[in-house]
């Protein structure tokens, strides 16, 4: 047994002294191009905790160490001014030259993966940490005369906090925890602090309150609203200055902003596409609400369709972004939808599996970023339910089991009659709620434009706001049935 175990040293020990540390220089530089393209990009990469560290590459290294730089000196950062910077500090012929910051430059086609290529970045450094830690505490094991459990303490100590910095996590002691449950239960008597998240759309607040750090779940077949709940949601939020971000796979941004345009001036989104379907007052609501919107940039956070990674991880990455630029303006984020997001574990490959592994990633994002999550759902294709137009359950979800597990609450918008148009009502419900009460409601809802006029059982047509329009919508919208 002992010859063998140290046939096992001479067999194993060179292989692991040869084999280079984990790392992808593809990654790197796809990263570098992609700062030097775009100096949003420059902000993300920084605010999500990328330093030189990560950087596996010397060559590499130093040429972020120059935009970092160039950044911090409040100048952009591209091709001329990163050599400039590099030719300065003597660098530039070291690494290679202009034509290897042009080689950089050229190496991608798109910045719309470096959510994606940033983790990636991120997930080898924090392998290369584990590495060298355990590496290091091997050492202590051999030749180090220091007691066992101290050595224990030693990396666990270390561990913990390679984890912090790599996945922005940090474990807090019991003091500090049971002073933020007492503010917490403070903010919740008083209503002030910020706890509670204020929904957007009237009545709701009555039914239900949510909080930072839960996740909602909205489930709904097709075109039943779901996509302008949320939309009318962020309007209501943006009225009362608090921050939000949409993220919707199936939908540009332009198709978002469309959408709530058509909510703010009651114009229907098919008058404002059809050539020639806006007279001069219809345009001049439409530039007031956009107006409108552009004073709220600071609040309102639109990530459509191939502008973001659709996956826990690339909707993470873009709200740490916000979250730290801006110092924690976002109150809510909220996602369409689940169903059609990608996992980030490509080992995973059922696709039951693949979507328990994004519920669970989802529902971390409300802890992280202390904010409330609003999440889509579609129902699983179930004719002989459609054909009945029976109420949707919770049964009736993809990937049904985990979100019940998961979410805080779970509700659902169903639309009694898929052929009604005009001012009707949909069915809004829960189904689990995680502390209040459960509620059963409707919402009044006009067709033509995607307006949520607020609860039914607390508002009428005559309630609605108008916003920009200088007449009310329901006027002359009346339900039909073909």
């Amino acid at each position: 047994m002992q010859n063998q175990r140290k046939a096992q040293v001479v067999k194993y020990a060179p292989e692991w002294g040869d084999r280079p540390q984990p790392h992808s220089l593809e990654v790197e530089r796809a990263v570098l191009a992609a700062m030097l393209r775009e100096d949003e990009c420059v902000s993300m990469v920084l605010n999500s905790g990328v330093t030189v560290d990560a950087f596996y590459s010397v060559i590499y290294a130093e040429v972020f160490k120059a935009i970092e730089s160039l950044r911090k000196s409040n100048r952009t950062a591209d091709m001329l001014t990163v050599c400039d910077a590099l030719k300065l500090k003597g660098e530039l012929d070291n690494i290679g030259g202009e034509m290897a910051i042009a080689d950089i430059y050229s190496s991608i086609a798109t910045t719309a993966n470096i959510a994606e290529w940033v983790a990636s970045l991120l997930e080898f450094h924090a392998r290369r940490l584990l590495l060298k830690s355990c590496i290091e505490t091997s050492g202590r094991c051999f030749h180090d005369d220091t007691p066992t459990a101290e050595i224990y303490a030693d990396l666990q100590a270390e561990i913990r906090e390679n984890e912090r910095y790599a996945l922005g996590k940090a474990d807090k002691p019991t003091g500090e925890k049971l002073k933020e449950f007492f503010g917490y239960i403070s903010e919740l008597q008083t209503g002030a602090g910020g706890i509670v998240v204020p929904w957007g759309i009237r009545g709701l607040d009555g039914l239900i309150k949510v909080q930072r750090k839960q996740m909602f779940v909205l489930g709904g077949g097709s075109n039943s609203g779901k996509t302008r709940f949320i939309l009318n949601d962020a309007i209501g939020k943006l009225e009362k200055n608090i921050g939000v971000a949409i993220f919707s796979h199936e939908n540009s941004s332009e198709t978002l902003f469309a959408g709530l345009i058509s909510i703010l001036t009651d114009i229907p989104m098919d008058t404002m596409q059809r050539q020639g379907g806006l007279n001069e007052v219809a345009l001049r609501k439409i530039q007031k609400a956009a107006e409108w919107l552009r004073d709220k940039k600071e609040l309102l956070h639109i990530f459509g369709k191939g502008e973001y990674v659709h996956s826990p991880r690339g909707i993470s990455l873009k709200v740490r972004a916000i979250q730290e630029r801006t110092g924690g303006i976002l109150g809510a984020v909220e996602v369409d939808y689940i169903q059609n997001m990608t996992c980030d574990n490509k080992y995973i490959r059922g696709r039951v599996e693949q979507l328990d592994d994004i519920i669970l990633n989802l529902s971390n994002i409300s802890g992280d970023f202390n904010i409330f999550l609003l999440v889509l759902s579609q129902l699983n294709r179930d004719k002989l339910r459609d054909a009945a137009n029976k109420r949707p359950e919770i049964a009736d979800i993809k990937g049904s089991s985990t979100i019940e597990q998961e979410a805080d609450v779970i509700a659902f918008i169903h639309n009694p009659d898929k052929r009604a148009i005009g001012d009707i009502q949909l069915g809004f419900y829960t189904r689990k709620v995680r502390g209040p009460n459960p509620f059963e409601d409707r919402l009044n809802f006009c067709t033509f434009t995607g307006k949520i006029n607020g609860i039914a059982s607390r508002y009428g047509d005559e309630d609605n706001p108008g916003n920009f329009s200088s007449t009310k919508h329901t006027k002359g919208h009346k339900r039909v049935n073909h």
